[in-house]
């Protein structure tokens, strides 16, 4: 089955995303696709959603969220007062476990900003490396908080523009030093070999 590009629309959430219950589809919404000022910066998005997939991260949440539910379900069943504390448990441990389980959404979010960048940087697209770093300036801009809360699934924008703009510069110049040695593939059979792969 080939890969898929899914628009998803009536919605202003600037988002795309990847699952693995419906493989083989990036599915991004069409304020995602306006925000975006250029293909430099689709190419980013999509790199960045392959990322997660190469990376594994889909599968590692939903085990940590198994694993997490479990350790709840096993202490509540150890209740003694047969119900009068659980309800004061529960919302302590769901707080826990959001907690937790953000805080390793976080990290999958800079691992897939990382790994996103130097799939772009691979191919012989002549995308412009800044413009993930780009983007995600722009997004801070119009965010409303800076702050990071316990319960965020991604890091601020601006925390990720300056990663990224750090490690387009480092990817620059390794690609200086390395595109005379070899021979690249097109960004397209780059990408699709690496889909393929999946």
């Amino acid at each position: 089955e080939p890969w898929r590009f899914v628009f998803v629309g009536n919605t202003l959430s600037v988002n795309a995303w990847v699952t693995e219950v419906l493989p083989k589809r990036i599915f991004i919404t069409k304020s995602m696709y306006s925000f975006a000022n250029s293909m430099d910066e689709i190419a980013f998005i999509l790199g960045h959603e392959l990322a997660h997939l190469v990376l594994g991260h889909v599968s590692k949440s939903n085990k940590l969220e198994l694993q997490m539910r479990t350790t709840e379900i096993v202490l509540l069943s150890l209740d003694p007062t047969a119900g009068v504390v659980t309800f004061g448990v529960v919302a302590l441990l769901d707080l826990v476990r959001r907690a937790v389980e953000m805080a390793l959404c976080r990290d999958h979010e800079r691992e897939a900003d990382e790994l996103g960048l130097r799939l772009v940087a691979l191919s012989d697209g002549d995308f412009d490396l800044k413009a993930g770093a780009k983007f995600m300036y722009r997004l801070h801009t119009m965010e409303i908080k800076s702050a990071v809360t316990l319960l965020d699934t991604h890091p601020p924008s601006l925390e990720r523009a300056q990663r990224l703009y750090q490690e387009s510069q480092k990817l620059e110049v390794e690609l200086a030093k390395n595109k005379a040695d070899k021979p690249q593939l097109s960004w397209t059979k780059r990408l699709w070999s690496l889909v393929g792969s999946l």
